[in-house]
């Protein structure tokens, strides 16, 4: 059944591809031939934005997605939670990516403790906009992160800082 609606949507897809193409040059006032050129362009663009917005998300995954902890790290005896709990959309890509910040103070002196990212994304024209990423998210977190946490025992300082 998958396959099937599969070649559903690739014959619609091909067949508006070829329309567009079509129509796209003698919308502009440009002579037939230009069909050759926006015919390809036409059913390759959707692909394209995917692969260059996965390429982005990548390089943003391994840029933004760090901890970074204080160097006096040891000597904090309990930390708040000051992350806005929202994520901020990234200028300048070509598929909707955001990133979610997570920060935390030391209690006593309100100075930052720990911060990490994660990187967010839908997809582009295809997984994101018409639904074929079945409505999913991709995300990225620090690779380290968990391991982090664990070490500095995140969950006890917390509760710390609570009861402050």
């Amino acid at each position: 059944m998958i396959g099937l609606l599969f070649l559903i949507f690739f014959f619609v897809w091909l067949a508006s591809a070829f329309y567009f193409g079509r129509a796209i040059p003698r919308w502009l006032g440009l002579k037939r031939a230009w069909s050759y050129l926006f015919v390809p362009l036409a059913f390759l663009a959707p692909i394209v934005d995917e692969l260059i917005g996965h390429w982005q998300f990548k390089r943003l995954c391994e840029k933004e997605a760090v901890v970074w902890l204080s160097p006096v790290w040891e000597s904090v005896r309990a930390v708040r939670n000051v992350s806005p709990g929202s994520s901020e959309p990234v200028r300048g890509t070509v598929i909707p990516i955001s990133i979610q910040r997570a920060a935390y103070i030391d209690a006593e002196t309100g100075q930052p403790f720990m911060t990490y990212n994660a990187v967010h994304t839908k997809g582009g024209l295809l997984l994101g906009r018409l639904g074929l990423g079945l409505d999913g998210t991709t995300t990225c977190w620090p690779e380290d992160k968990h391991e982090i946490l664990k070490k500095i025992d995140i969950d006890k300082l917390l509760e710390k800082g609570d009861s402050k």
